[in-house]
């Protein structure tokens, strides 16, 4: 039932990112729940486990850069990647990070490790 529960924070940060709203109490609340699963784990729990996320080295290049206010065509440019593949890596970082857009990217990256 713990780990039940657990997925269902888990989602319900999720869809409070996508919103683009704090989902910081209820990452908490998944850390907590899937502390006493055991080692249990789900592909809800992946990136919201109460564990730092992950960000590949260029998601996070690609998050910096937005962090500075660059626009996608310009951090396409900027990584001679298309603009498509930086919409792809920043939808990525804000998944992972459990934040609604680039406006959060400032905190957020402060916290999150590269791979």
């Amino acid at each position: 039932m713990l780990l039940l529960a657990a997925e269902a924070a888990a989602s319900g940060a999720l869809l409070k990112a996508r919103q683009g709203r704090r989902a910081d109490l209820l990452r908490e609340r998944v850390g907590r729940l899937a502390a006493e699963c055991e080692g249990a784990w789900s592909p809800a729990l992946e990136d919201l486990s109460g564990s730092p996320a992950r960000l590949s080295p260029r998601e996070m290049a690609a998050a910096r850069l937005a962090r500075e206010g660059r626009s996608s065509p310009e951090i396409a440019a900027m990584l001679d990647i298309s603009v498509r593949t930086v919409d792809s890596h920043l939808a990525s970082v804000y998944l992972k990070l459990g934040i609604g857009g680039r406006l959060d990217l400032a905190q957020a990256l402060d916290d999150a490790p590269v791979e």
